[in-house]
């Protein structure tokens, strides 16, 4: 599990390599919310609910994707994902 702030996201690893990266998700009052489009919208969808995502908890999660996509993918299993 990889957490920055409220953001967070688990990456499956094969002994000392990663082999997949999960979405990456918030922490919030009810848990692990992942970030949804719906109707155009963005939502923070956790166990059955959604409430509206801010414009910072959009980039927040975005960039902590981005961020760290960047750096364990040179690190990830490549045949299995290239």
């Amino acid at each position: 599990m990889f957490v920055r702030g409220n953001c967070l996201a688990l990456v499956r690893t094969d002994g000392e390599r990663f082999t997949s990266l999960g979405s990456s998700g918030m922490l919030t009052e009810k848990g692990l919310a992942y970030l949804v489009w719906v109707e155009g919208k963005a939502m923070l969808a956790s166990h059955g609910s959604q409430v509206e995502a801010g414009a910072d908890q959009v980039d927040a999660i975005r960039e902590f994707s981005e961020d760290l996509k960047k750096t364990i993918w040179p690190r990830m299993d490549t045949d299995a994902h290239g």
